[in-house]
C-alpha cells in the first residue's frame, strides 16, 4: 500500500490511479489546507481510499495502522507534510530539512549559495520596510516572486528601483507575506535562437543515486516569465546534456536530495548553465512528455522507487520529440472574446490533440502564471526541425481575441 499525499500538482487523480495499477494500492492522503478540501475528498473517494489529515499536526497513528510500504507526492504544497509523515512512519522520502529547501525559494537560494555553486544576488522581503534595502542589495533588472509558490504565479520582472518598489508594495498590499527579489540571469542568445534559453533536467533519486530521465526544452516565454509550453528532449548536445546533468546533481547534493523525483530548471548563459530553481516533484508537463517521447510512465516509476523496487530496468530512451504548446493570454487582456483556428490546427501533421477549456467571456489573469493558460496543443515530431515547422503552423493558424 502506498500513501499519495495529494493536492493540485503535476499528476491528476485518475493518472495516479492508472499509474498504480498492477504496482500497489494507493491511498490518498489529503491535507486539511487543500483548496476545496471537501469536494476534493468526495472526488478522490470515487477512485481509491482517502484519509484526511490536519496539515500542522497530522494523526500519524491512523496512517501507521494502514501499514504503508511507501509515500509519494506530486504536489509542491505537500512536500513538507509528506516529509514529516515519512519521517514518522520510517518511509523513504525527502528529509524535512530537504523538503523545506525544495519548498522555500529563500531556503533554497541560501543552500545553493553555501554549496559553492555560482552565486546569485537575492534578498527576502517580508514587510514594506524591507523593500528599499532588498532592491539596493540585488539591483535591477531583477525578478520578484513569492517565496512559496510554483508555475510563475505572481512573478514579475522589474527594470529599475521605482518599478521594483511599486511591484513589491503592490504584492505586500495584496497580502503576500513572504517575497523574494532575485538577480535576473541573462541568457545566451547564440545558444538557442529558435527556443527559450531555459531547460530542465528530470531526475529520479534512489538511495542517493541519480537516474536522469531526460532534458526538457521550452518554447519562447510570454512576458514576463510565463511558459508557453515544453518539448522533450531539449536541443542540448551531448556536452550540454552532460553539463546539465552534472549541475542538477550538484544542486541536489546542496539541497540534501537522496530519494524522490526532482525537476531542475536552468538558464543557458554565456558563462554556462545556471540554476533557476529546483522543484521536489515532476515538472508540470513532464509526465505526458515522457509517456509520448519515451513510452515511460513516470508516475509508475516514482511509485516503484518509493516501494523500494529497482528502477533502472524500467527507464527507456527518448525516441520522439514530444511537445505541449500552451495557449496563454497577454498581460493586457481582461477577458477572452473568441477562439478561431482549432479545426485547422487539428489537421496539422504531428498534432495529436488541440484542447481549449476557456469560453468566450471568461475572465483571464496572466498573474496566475501556468494556471492561467487557456488550452493546450499536444503532439510529436521526428526531430526539432520538424517541431519548429509544426509550432509555426500552430501559431499562424490560431487566432485568440481578447478585450
Amino acid at each position: 500500500m502506498l500513501l499519495v499525499v495529494f493536492d493540485t500538482g503535476s499528476l491528476s487523480p485518475l493518472e495516479i490511479v492508472r499509474a498504480a495499477a498492477g504496482i500497489c494500492r494507493p491511498v490518498f492522503v489529503v491535507p486539511s489546507t487543500a483548496v476545496d478540501v471537501g469536494e476534493l475528498v468526495e472526488l478522490l473517494t470515487r477512485l481509491a481510499a482517502v484519509v484526511e489529515v490536519r496539515a500542522e499536526y497530522p494523526d500519524v497513528d491512523q496512517l501507521r495502522r494502514l501499514r504503508p510500504a511507501g509515500i509519494v507526492t506530486f504536489s509542491d504544497s505537500c512536500l513538507e507534510l509528506s516529509a514529516t509523515l515519512a519521517r514518522e512512519l520510517g518511509l523513504c522520502f525527502h528529509s524535512p530539512a530537504t523538503a523545506e529547501r525544495l519548498a522555500s525559494k529563500l531556503a533554497q537560494r541560501r543552500a545553493l549559495a553555501e554549496s559553492g555553486l555560482p552565486p546569485m544576488r537575492f534578498a527576502a522581503v517580508e514587510s514594506q520596510p524591507d523593500i528599499a534595502a532588498a532592491v539596493h542589495l540585488v539591483g535591477t533588472p531583477a525578478v520578484i516572486k513569492p517565496i512559496h509558490g510554483s508555475g510563475s504565479r505572481d512573478t514579475y520582472r522589474v527594470d529599475d528601483d521605482t518599478q521594483a518598489s511599486a511591484v513589491l508594495n503592490h504584492l505586500v498590499e495584496q497580502g503576500a507575506d513572504q517575497l523574494i527579489i532575485e538577480e535576473l540571469l541573462v541568457g545566451d542568445p547564440t545558444a538557442c535562437a529558435d527556443w527559450a534559453d531555459i531547460v530542465s533536467v528530470e531526475t529520479l533519486f534512489t538511495d542517493g543515486k541519480p537516474h536522469h530521465l531526460a532534458t526538457t526544452g521550452r518554447f519562447s516565454f510570454a512576458s514576463p516569465f510565463r511558459e508557453t509550453g515544453s518539448f522533450m528532449p531539449s536541443t542540448l548536445d551531448h556536452d550540454g546534456t552532460a553539463e546539465a546533468y552534472e549541475l542538477a546533481e550538484r544542486a541536489a547534493d546542496a539541497l540534501g536530495v537522496s530519494d524522490g523525483c526532482i525537476h531542475t530548471e536552468m538558464k543557458r548563459t554565456r558563462a554556462g548553465m545556471r540554476i533557476i530553481e529546483v522543484n521536489g516533484r515532476l515538472g508540470g508537463l513532464v509526465a505526458w512528455l515522457l509517456r509520448r517521447s519515451a513510452q515511460l510512465d513516470v508516475g509508475a516509476l516514482v511509485m516503484r522507487a518509493a516501494l523500494g523496487v529497482p528502477v533502472s530496468e524500467w527507464i527507456t530512451p527518448v525516441t520522439k520529440v514530444a511537445f505541449q504548446r500552451l495557449l496563454v493570454p497577454p498581460t493586457d487582456a481582461d477577458r477572452l472574446v473568441s477562439v478561431d483556428g482549432l479545426k485547422q490546427i487539428r489537421t496539422i501533421d504531428g498534432v495529436e490533440s488541440a484542447q481549449i477549456w476557456a469560453r468566450s467571456g471568461d475572465k483571464v489573469d496572466w498573474t496566475r502564471g501556468y494556471d492561467a493558460h487557456l488550452g493546450v496543443v499536444s503532439g510529436a515530431a521526428q526531430d526539432h526541425v520538424e517541431l519548429r515547422s509544426i509550432i509555426d503552423r500552430i501559431d499562424s493558424s490560431l487566432d485568440l481575441t481578447f478585450m
